[in-house]
């Protein structure tokens, strides 16, 4: 084995060693995650599709907005190796590291200079987003590894040998973008755009092959699809109507970039007009034709408050390095360079950053020491109300749990249903709540007999309070107070 090959295995378990490492602390318990652990142990336990921790936020109604695939992976892990933070985020962080395999497959079939190849994958490895997306429990690795792996079949499947072995890869793609569509929707940023360009293919060729890998691509997808429609709402009108009648919020446009991007957006965009006004034709390879198609997809029709971002994020790294190759003269080809690094520099240090204040910060955020305090002080099949950040820990104490402050909008109902109906036993507050909770915190005492039963802190480590005093802050930990009602 040479050097760089060596120095690339060292880094590639290094780099599998750190996010294993620190899986189940970073970040802490919070909304999303939870959100889908709570849904993936009804699907468990009931085969159904239920928001158990807050049933009142959709009516008591089952949640059908995201396909089955997630669920049914998560179930088969948590059924295997029991329920817990670590067990839950797992799939999201295996599915991103094989997502970077992919992505780095995608760039290799560019032709791409091997220098270049390593560093686009590390730029994208460690992005914000696509870092945190490894860590954060949702579905979004999921569904990037299946879009992008079915445009990687795509964009292989005419290097194949032979009609047949086209034909099935375009077969091969469509089924792989089932697959992502039927985790979530979100996906249609990528899947859609791979349909843009087969159409395009056959207008302008209008030739059978063409007809075939179109027919070859969509026909799994329809059929995946409209499987999934009928045996979930029984008829596909009735599946139309459901997401006609979602709650608002969940689509539109918002145009919001994370002010961590903006900078890479903006040298994103700058790689683009520079693409189109010197090189026209030549910069638009199909990949970036996905890419930028993806791009207006998303600000155009997806709701983003941050995450859902990540799934164009791969686009605009490539973007700049088509520029870097299509460029020839000297200065031009170092200021895009430089770009490059610059942003890999950025990346670093944000990565750099937030490590040091994770684990600044991490006795008061340790799971397995948490939950041995609920198990301490909560009985088995208590019902608690509480922070997000207590699901697992009481779940895991095999009791029920659900949020007192999410979901909100008609306070007094949802306080008077977990009172009366839900008949809770325990309230779990945060040491850091917002004033909205505040005010939620004073009705359950003004409606129930609350009693301080104990309370969890951890105090700041010298690292931690080092970087206070520096301005840097890592809101987060498992310091509470645990309220029992008495009945």
């Amino acid at each position: 084995m040479n050097r760089t090959k060596l120095v690339w295995v060292i880094f590639i378990a290094l780099f599998i060693i750190f996010h294993t490492y620190t899986l189940s602390f970073s970040p802490l318990p919070w909304i999303d995650d939870t959100w889908y652990a709570s849904v993936t142990l009804s699907y468990l336990n009931t085969g159904d599709y239920f928001l158990n921790v807050a049933p009142f936020a959709y009516d008591f109604q089952e949640l059908l907005m995201h396909g089955p695939v997630f669920y049914i992976l998560q179930s088969k892990i948590i059924a295997f190796f029991g329920f817990g933070i670590f067990q839950f985020r797992i799939l999201g962080l295996l599915c991103g590291l094989l997502l970077l395999f992919v992505l780095y497959k995608i760039i290799r079939s560019q032709e791409v200079p091997r220098r270049t190849q390593g560093l686009l994958v590390i730029l994208v490895a460690f992005d914000p987003l696509m870092h945190a997306s490894m860590h954060n429990g949702r579905m979004d690795t999921l569904a990037m590894l299946m879009a992008f792996s079915s445009l990687y079949i795509f964009i292989i499947a005419r290097k194949r040998p032979g009609a047949k072995g086209q034909l099935l890869f375009m077969v091969l793609s469509g089924v792989l973008g089932a697959g992502a569509l039927l985790t979530t929707l979100r996906s249609v940023v990528i899947i859609f755009p791979i349909g843009v360009l087969l159409l395009a293919r056959l207008l302008q060729q209008r030739s059978l092959r063409e007809l075939a890998h179109v027919f070859g691509w969509i026909l799994p997808i329809l059929s995946f699809t409209l499987l999934w429609i009928l045996i979930t709402f029984g008829n596909l009108n009735d599946g139309l109507t459901y997401f006609k009648t979602l709650p608002a919020g969940l689509s539109g446009s918002t145009m919001f970039v994370p002010y961590y991007h903006i900078l890479l957006v903006s040298l994103a965009v700058l790689s683009v007009l520079t693409g189109v006004i010197l090189f026209r034709g030549s910069f638009f390879s199909q990949l970036n034709i996905i890419g930028l198609l993806a791009i207006t997809i998303h600000f155009l029709f997806i709701r983003d408050a941050g995450s859902a971002s990540v799934y164009i994020i791969p686009f605009y790294y490539l973007f700049m390095v088509r520029i870097v190759l299509l460029v020839n003269k000297d200065l031009m080809k170092k200021v895009s360079v430089a770009a490059i690094y610059i942003l890999l520099i950025l990346n670093l240090g944000l990565f750099g950053m937030k490590t040091a204040v994770i684990f600044a910060g991490y006795e008061g955020r340790y799971p397995v020491t948490f939950d041995e305090f609920i198990q301490q002080n909560i009985p088995r099949s208590s019902h608690v109300i509480g922070h997000e950040t207590f699901y697992y820990s009481v779940i895991k104490a095999e009791s029920d749990f659900q949020y007192f402050h999410l979901y909100n909008s008609e306070e007094e109902i949802v306080s008077t249903y977990q009172r009366d109906e839900y008949d809770y036993d325990y309230l779990i507050v945060s040491e850091e709540f917002s004033d909205r909770d505040d005010v939620i915190i004073t009705r359950l005492k003004r409606d129930s007999q609350l009693e301080k039963l104990t309370e969890y802190s951890k105090a700041k480590s010298r690292l931690d309070r080092r970087l206070s005093s520096w301005g840097i802050n890592y809101i987060g930990s498992y310091n509470c107070v645990i309220y029992q009602r008495i009945k």
